[in-house]
């Protein structure tokens, strides 16, 4: 599912927020998206249509569904200062 949220956002530019257990993904409506619903739809049909078809030929998640699904397994204090170096080093200018 994170794998969808990633491209979703990567793809088409929506941006869904991801959870964890279960891994899930949710969308905030806003003015912004409202009268998009069909646009959305096409979007997310795609998304999972290219993320079933990626894990079917065994590509591995990459992106913030690895940094996401990694960070729930280790100890708070690591996962704060690995989350700020990934964050620094992805969004560098």
């Amino acid at each position: 599912m994170l794998k969808v949220a990633d491209r979703m956002a990567k793809e088409h530019g929506w941006s869904l927020n991801s959870l964890q257990s279960p891994a899930s993904v949710h969308l905030c409506c806003t003015v912004q998206t409202v009268g998009h619903e069909a646009k959305f739809l096409a979007d997310l049909k795609e998304s999972l249509d290219f993320s079933k078809a990626a894990v079917k030929a065994g590509d591995k998640d990459d992106g913030s569904a690895a940094v996401y699904g990694m960070a729930s397994s280790m100890p708070a204090g690591p996962v704060k200062q690995l989350l700020y170096a990934y964050t620094d080093v992805k969004y560098k200018v």
